[in-house]
């Protein structure tokens, strides 16, 4: 009990020196995992020690999100909130990008991010979407988180996301016939939103795909993997609603009824 005292305060003296989750690289959880006497994965102390020391410029250094997000799949901590900082330093550098190179560098980051989840199809088909545009960029892991989310690996669990267990299970298929259009609508205004920085087309992605959406997550089923495709769908519907307003940077009120109204007709 002394152990988790300890290393509960020396966390929270990160928080007594300003440092916060999400706005500065997070030392906090980090540090906690390397200093930590406990009996840890070799691949966990090595990367939590890695982004303990602190060795990059800014939370939105992409070699840093590679970090992070590694860290998340071996970290001891809540799941629930080092994943939702990760989620959050991502689609930071999505916005942050000032040419559609650069915003899919971070959205690379976030399909291989997403594709680590159980039953999540947002993660394969946003790679797929990024494929198709064949951009160019000189970061180092594009092409292989691209890869990774497209492809089924042989020694894959059952859980794998990859883009033919949604095309062609059948199971899938016939307990969600609109899972795959629904989540390509859901692709196509992630990419409207952060590489072609244009708001009213990923409003309107949206608008237009919301009888599929609503299906889906409408649909009646006890099949678990239906059952968490549906709550990953809803869960980051709801996250680009609230990165829509976000983006809303000049405030207009228009676009954000527009906002207010899909929220309310998607049932989310």
């Amino acid at each position: 009990m002394s152990k988790i005292r300890g290393l509960t305060g020396f966390h929270e003296h990160f928080h007594n020196i300003g440092i916060e989750h999400s706005k500065d690289p997070e030392y906090a959880y980090a540090c906690e995992e390397c200093c930590s006497d406990e009996k840890l994965d070799e691949n966990n102390k090595k990367i939590s020690c890695k982004i303990c020391s602190g060795d990059y410029p800014d939370k939105n250094d992409p070699t840093y999100l590679d970090d992070m997000i590694q860290f998340s799949m071996v970290s001891r901590n809540n799941y629930k909130v080092l994943n939702s900082i990760v989620l959050r330093s991502i689609l930071d550098l999505a916005n942050d990008g000032s040419s559609a190179e650069s915003s899919s560098v971070g959205l690379s980051k976030l399909a291989y991010f997403l594709s680590q989840r159980p039953y999540n199809p947002i993660g394969p088909f946003l790679a797929l979407k990024i494929k198709e545009k064949k951009i160019q960029t000189s970061d180092a892991f594009f092409e292989t988180y691209l890869d990774y989310s497209t492809t089924k690996k042989s020694n894959s669990n059952a859980s794998r996301s990859d883009i033919d267990s949604y095309n062609q299970n059948e199971q899938l298929k016939s307990a969600a016939p609109t899972l795959v259009d629904a989540t390509k609508a859901l692709t196509d205004s992630i990419v409207a939103l952060y590489v072609e920085k244009n708001i009213s087309n990923s409003i309107n992605i949206l608008k237009n795909n919301k009888e599929s959406i609503r299906t889906l997550l409408n649909s009646n089923t006890n099949v678990k993997q239906v059952i968490t495709v549906k709550a990953e769908i809803k869960e980051y519907i709801l996250i680009q609603l609230s990165e829509l307003k976000r983006r809303n940077i000049s405030d207009d009120k228009n676009v954000a009824q527009e906002i207010l109204d899909l929220k309310n007709e998607l049932g989310v």
